[in-house]
């Protein structure tokens, strides 16, 4: 397989006009994160606070390489050390998806913009 030099795979090339998933990251993060978590007995609401929190991983996995546009893990096990780093990586570049998680997750309030 050919990668990067922080072994993420590389993404294909698209003909002028063709768009790929990863134009709109969030759109499919999110789609995605929803799809996992969705389960009898959750409320839209919960649903939409859950995706909320979560999109940022699932953003940070689809842009390493550790699962496809469908949210099926690739390959035959999960690397987690690609997985971390790619986590670790989306959110040093995403300040503004660490805030929004902390939000959610301990209650803090949301930064000013």
């Amino acid at each position: 397989m050919l990668t990067d030099g922080l072994q993420r795979p590389r993404r294909r090339r698209y003909f002028a006009g063709m768009a790929s998933w990863s134009d709109n990251i969030e759109a499919v993060a999110r789609a995605v994160t929803a799809k996992r978590l969705a389960h009898d007995g959750i409320g839209e609401e919960q649903l939409a606070a859950d995706v909320d929190m979560w999109w940022h991983l699932t953003a940070a996995e689809l842009e390493c390489g550790v699962i496809d546009e469908t949210g099926e893990y690739v390959g035959d096990e999960i690397d987690w050390k690609r997985k971390m780093d790619g986590y670790r990586d989306w959110m040093r570049r995403h300040p503004a998806s660490r805030a929004v998680w902390e939000a959610a997750r301990y209650g803090a309030p949301l930064p000013r913009q």
